[in-house]
């Protein structure tokens, strides 16, 4: 690497010599050449386009929280879950406000909890001071498994998406 910090004026030199004779060709056709920009980049752009392919895993929550007749104490681990509904959130589990502390105050409010949806991905990795939150949240949702009925659950890559119910 040394010595090649050496070649870097040179490449410099070289890489303005490009501009300079680009911009005089830019100068003179200037309509091509900005055609022939803008046609490289649709050229390059337009099959990178996934038009309406967003694809977020969470059809079964949508699904879940239109099909159910749970109103009231519904813990959610994503805002988006119940957008579409008219229920109402008891609780947030978000990573912003998920740490051990209130993985702990969860884990004894549980038997208030009607219907509990958790994607593990919204909630982890803890912070890295945190270093129990990791435990309690396995002490969570062990807790969710032994109390509540686990009515679907999936894994997909590193995210687990759990519905629990009464």
């Amino acid at each position: 690497m040394r010595l090649l910090i050496s070649l870097f004026p040179f490449l410099y030199a070289l890489t303005a010599v490009g501009l300079v004779s680009f911009a005089e060709i830019f100068k003179k056709n200037k309509n091509i050449a900005l055609n022939s920009l803008i046609a490289l980049f649709l050229i390059q752009a337009i099959p990178q386009l996934e038009f309406n392919k967003y694809e977020d895993n969470l059809d079964a929550f949508y699904k879940y929280i239109n099909s159910t007749n749970i109103n009231d104490r519904i813990w959610i681990s994503n805002p988006s879950f119940i957008v579409f509904s008219d229920k109402k959130a008891g609780e947030l589990i978000y990573y912003h406000i998920f740490d051990s502390t209130k993985a702990k105050a969860l884990q004894n409010k549980v038997i208030n909890a009607n219907l509990v949806m958790i994607n593990t991905c919204d909630i982890l990795p803890c912070h890295p001071n945190d270093k129990n939150c990791g435990i309690e949240t396995a002490k969570l949702l062990d807790l969710l498994k032994s109390k509540m009925q686990l009515k679907f659950y999936k894994e997909t890559n590193v995210c687990g998406y759990y519905i629990f119910e009464i």
